[in-house]
């Protein structure tokens, strides 16, 4: 029984959020997000309660993120973002790929990305995740606060021309699917339209 007492330290005797338990989890609401590293970040949090109509209403007392010094103190992470690097999403989405939508980034869970250390992204919602405060074996020194969340990626869209393959088959549409067609002909190198019942035109001649 002393062995199972002893096993426990060191122990972290510094400021903790009162009211969480070690290895709790707690649905909390995450404020802004600061970049630590390259398509990482932290969170700033407060732990709310769910109500019967599904809303949330922050916890009596408050359970936040902040600490001594600011909001920071406890913030928490994302665990797919640990292994993430300036190209590479842990997820698996390879940001250098050619086939990477120019203009777009990593977003941070909730919505919003910077690129510089220590930039701060006010968030585009408050999204609820499930937090777990890690204590003891699972950390060095200090308590945790994690979740998992995949981040998604968005952007801007805008381009000033459309890529094609120069020379297609032309396509076989099926009108069921209600689907139209641009391309560049095999045949000619000139670019039609195609209607979803087959029909094509040359686009000069529209």
């Amino acid at each position: 029984m002393l062995q199972a007492y002893e096993s426990t330290y060191p122990r972290d005797e510094r400021r903790k959020p009162e009211g969480v338990k070690a290895d709790e989890s707690f649905p909390a609401v995450l404020a802004r997000a600061k970049c630590i590293d390259p398509n990482r970040y932290i969170y700033s949090w407060s732990a709310v309660v769910i109500q019967d109509d599904n809303s949330v209403i922050a916890t009596t007392p408050a359970r936040t993120s902040e600490g001594e010094n600011d909001e920071w103190d406890f913030a928490a992470i994302n665990l797919m973002e640990v292994a993430n690097t300036e190209t590479r999403a842990s997820a698996g989405v390879d940001m250098s790929a050619d086939t990477y939508p120019t203009g777009f980034t990593m977003q941070a869970i909730g919505g919003g990305s910077c690129g510089t250390t220590d930039c701060e992204v006010n968030l585009a919602v408050s999204p609820v995740v499930m937090l777990t405060k890690l204590t003891g074996r699972t950390t060095e020194t200090t308590e945790r606060y994690v979740f998992s969340n995949t981040n998604e990626h968005d952007g801007s869209c805008n381009s000033d021309f459309v890529v094609l393959t120069d020379g297609v088959t032309a396509p076989s549409p099926v009108a069921e699917d209600n689907l139209a067609y641009v391309y560049v002909d095999e045949d000619d190198g000139d670019l039609y339209y195609m209607d979803k019942d087959g029909n094509s035109v040359k686009i000069g001649d529209v």
